[in-house]
């Protein structure tokens, strides 16, 4: 499992405007913390979209490289708690886990294992359709 994350110093009163100015056009956005915050933002009918740059001087620290989707209602509701000149600890820490997939039907090698739960119920399933046939058969009925 590798674990990616990114700690910085900003800000709210600077992390208000730039939560106001994505959610005029949606409620959720990828966030690229790299060399500054970078989002860009676009409406769910892809008519409007804002584009905004925090640059890294902005942040009073700033470490870490990291894309994170950001819930902009929740972010909101967060900052209203402090006064513009608070200044607030960022950290957003993401984990990653691969899972690797020997099953035959499968061209890359690599599935979600919700998928193959999937296919497993739909083989149990079809599987319980062939039997019920069968044994009707066998009775004499249909």
């Amino acid at each position: 499992m590798q674990v990616l994350g990114f700690k910085g110093r900003l800000r709210a009163g600077i992390l208000a405007e730039v939560v106001k100015a994505a959610s005029v056009v949606a409620w959720e956005v990828r966030a690229h913390f790299d060399e500054g915050l970078h989002i860009r933002a676009v409406n769910p009918e892809n008519v409007a979209m804002v584009i905004i740059d925090v640059p890294i001087s902005a942040f009073e620290s700033f470490n870490g490289k990291l894309t994170a989707g950001l819930d902009l209602d929740r972010l909101k509701n967060t900052i209203r708690a402090f006064s513009s000149r608070d200044v607030l600890d960022l950290q957003i820490r993401a984990m990653w886990r691969c899972t690797q997939s020997r099953s035959p039907d499968t061209s890359s090698g690599w599935s979600s294992p919700t998928a193959l739960g999937r296919r497993a119920r739909r083989a149990k399933r079809r599987k319980g359709k062939v039997g019920m046939k069968r044994s009707m058969r066998e009775d004499g009925s249909s």
